[in-house]
């Protein structure tokens, strides 16, 4: 909607175009999520086998978001089949894009399912707030510059702070392995952006 407002219905088609993929994200996290919160919970209860668990978690989302990335990358290459000028051929930068935020957002995914299973979702629930604050205040500003990149960099800028949030706040002794986790998906996430808006950026 807001990048409707702000860029236009012919750019709102081409954001949409690209950002239907990424909803397979929120899937992904779901079954994670499903999966793994109610063992953590245990392992919190029972303090055994959190750091193993926690491990885990991490590994499955990373094996996901790899996963992830190949079908955005099989999907840009679908686009590139159809017609000339088409709406999906115009997607796929923007679909490249979001295939840079995969990993970001599933590991802030994981770190949601983490806070949970400790009880800590009233600071998730902030977190998020504060996130989402954030995106509709950089978007504001950025879209009416850059357009739908702008949408793009605003989502990089929420998840930064999902991942910053939830890593500093996480109770685990993996805690500085999260967070220097967090620092590194953050720069390679906007490493990718960067170089996708210079290479097709007009």
């Amino acid at each position: 909607i807001l990048v409707a407002r702000i860029a236009g219905y012919s750019q709102a088609g081409i954001y949409q175009a690209a950002a239907r993929l990424s909803q397979g994200v929120g899937i992904a996290f779901s079954v994670v999520a499903g999966y793994f919160l109610p063992k953590l919970a245990n392992a919190q209860r029972s303090g055994e086998g959190s750091v193993r668990i926690t491990s885990r978690l991490f590994i499955v989302a990373a094996g996901i978001s790899v996963v992830l990335v190949i079908a955005f990358w099989l999907a840009a290459q679908y686009y590139n089949l159809q017609k000339p000028g088409s709406v999906m051929i115009q997607a796929v930068p923007i679909l490249y894009g979001f295939a840079g935020l995969v990993m970001l957002r599933l590991f802030s995914g994981a770190l949601a399912i983490l806070l949970t299973a400790q009880g800590r979702q009233t600071l998730r629930a902030t977190l998020y707030l504060c996130a989402l604050a954030f995106f509709i205040l950089s978007a504001s500003v950025l879209v009416p510059v850059i357009g739908i990149w702008g949408a793009l960099g605003a989502y990089f800028i929420s998840y930064s702070i999902l991942a910053i949030g939830f890593a500093y706040f996480s109770d685990t002794p993996l805690r500085l392995v999260v967070f220097g986790a967090a620092i590194l998906l953050i720069l390679s996430s906007a490493a990718v952006i960067l170089f996708v808006y210079n290479k097709y950026a007009e």
